[in-house]
């Protein structure tokens, strides 16, 4: 498990997101954050733009409860 970065690092996120940074965001490792893509089981929305995955932070921060 990783460790969720300061508040104020959350704040000043990009609009979208990379898959390894939003499991980052909810203390989830690269290698299940990936695993979850995989099998349709992320619990905010994402989709792929080619080979990458990409996350709307608004998603990730709603999950969290911050208010974007």
């Amino acid at each position: 498990m990783t460790t969720a970065p300061p508040l104020a690092d959350v704040r000043a996120l990009p609009s979208v997101l990379g898959l390894r940074e939003a499991g980052r965001l909810i203390g989830v490792g690269e290698a299940t954050i990936y695993t979850m893509a995989a099998n349709n089981d992320l619990p905010f929305p994402a989709f792929r733009v080619g080979r990458q995955w990409r996350v709307p932070t608004a998603g990730v921060l709603a999950l969290l409860g911050i208010e974007a």
